[in-house]
């Protein structure tokens, strides 16, 4: 599994979610890794946890086994675009 230093999260990620001043959680869905507000998909106790200024970006645990990299094409805003 990958480690929290080993997952790079992209500026414009880390931007958005304190822009936004709250949590957020890259969950597994049908189309791929997704991130949504903790409010739509909670964070789970086996979530794997990486601060964001004063928020968490949480990824599961499912996802953080394989991901190397978040990026602004799984924001939940910009899959609803699609």
């Amino acid at each position: 599994m990958m480690s929290v230093e080993e997952i790079e999260v992209e500026e414009a990620v880390a931007a958005y979610i304190k822009e936004q001043g709250k949590d957020f959680r890259v969950t597994t869905t049908c189309s791929g890794a997704l991130i949504l507000p903790t409010s739509i998909s909670p964070p789970k106790e086996t979530d794997v946890s990486i601060r964001i200024g004063e928020n968490t970006l949480y990824v599961s645990i499912y996802q953080a086994r394989w991901i190397k990299r978040i990026d602004r094409r799984m924001l939940y805003y910009l899959a609803l675009k699609e």
